[in-house]
């Protein structure tokens, strides 16, 4: 159902939304202070299927608390979608070479949007 819906959509912004499991460090949902980045990515995973059959032009997941995992997932499921134009993942906790994946797998013409997090990532096995 997702991927039919997807098909027709030019835009999805799923903005400020946990989408990879990510657990605050205090289990009280203040992601200011991360326990875990992509505890589970079973979700984000059938998003990132139904993404890859997209003609979707932007794609917003600013302040997803997106890790190493899920960033590298969506770099997959992003390659060849012609379509895009737009892709933010800022305060992806995320290092420089998740960071190349994501830029090699764009189209060329595709404005990409990051920034480091600015939630504390101490504790958390991703960063």
């Amino acid at each position: 159902m997702l991927r039919y819906v997807l098909a027709s959509l030019q835009e999805l912004r799923l903005d400020g939304q946990p989408l990879s499991g990510t657990i605050s460090k205090y289990g009280d949902g203040d992601y200011r202070y991360v326990g875990q980045h992509d505890a589970n990515c079973d979700g984000f995973r059938a998003l990132c299927s139904a993404l890859a059959m997209s003609r979707l032009g932007i794609i917003s997941l600013r302040s997803c608390h997106l890790g190493h995992r899920a960033v590298k997932l969506l770099a997959q499921s992003i390659e060849g979608v012609d379509s895009l134009i737009h892709l933010d993942i800022c305060g992806a906790a995320i290092d420089e070479d998740t960071l190349e994946r994501v830029h090699r797998a764009l189209p060329s013409a595709c404005t990409l949007l990051w920034e480091a997090p600015t939630t504390d990532t101490s504790d958390s096995d991703e960063y």
